[in-house]
């Protein structure tokens, strides 16, 4: 029988909340953040062993929506309350993307599902895209397949201007994606 309750797990700044009903198993989670999410260990959810920052750009990548956050209203983050002046300011995690937009934050990274919508939109289209990775890379070209199994995880581009190529790149070390 499946859980089908839903599990919150907080650092007093930010609440992670697991839906096991809507889990794929993919493992993202699990491989971008093995200190916090450790499906063997009871809880699997260590809110110490990452920042808030960390935690919350993770739970972002979860690709079914299983895993979203929120922050805990009035509380700051960690360093707000060491006085250190850091604020973070990025949206919170959203499993369902609400539109085919770039980016709505500068110089940090997109949700995953936002990735994905982009890519498949583009793909569906015909249309080119730009993509930004997580070593500053910059790609463009139309993708012509999007593979989100875990034994993949990848996109294929045909780069503009050339129709005998193809460009694999893991969806992992996607930053940010525009249409163009």
């Amino acid at each position: 029988m499946r859980d089908t309750h839903t599990h919150h797990y907080s650092n007093g700044e930010l609440t992670v909340i697991w839906q096991p009903h809507l889990c794929q198993h993919t493992g993202i989670c699990a491989r971008g953040l093995p200190a916090v999410f450790a499906p063997r260990r009871r809880p699997w959810i260590d809110m110490t062993a990452a920042s808030t920052v960390e935690i919350e750009a993770q739970v972002g990548r979860c690709p079914s929506g299983a895993l979203t956050c929120e922050r805990d209203e009035g509380r700051g983050t960690r360093d707000e309350r060491r006085g250190t002046g850091v604020k973070d300011e990025r949206p919170f995690a959203n499993p369902r993307p609400s539109s085919l937009v770039t980016s709505p934050f500068q110089g940090a990274a997109m949700r995953y599902n936002d990735i994905l919508s982009i890519l498949g939109y583009a793909g569906d289209h015909d249309h080119p895209v730009r993509i930004v990775t997580s070593e500053k890379s910059e790609v463009v070209g139309v993708p012509t397949s999007l593979d989100t199994h875990v034994t993949a995880h990848e996109v294929y581009l045909r780069p503009t201007g050339s129709d005998e190529t193809e460009i694999a790149i893991s969806l992992g070390a996607i930053t940010s994606v525009e249409l163009i």
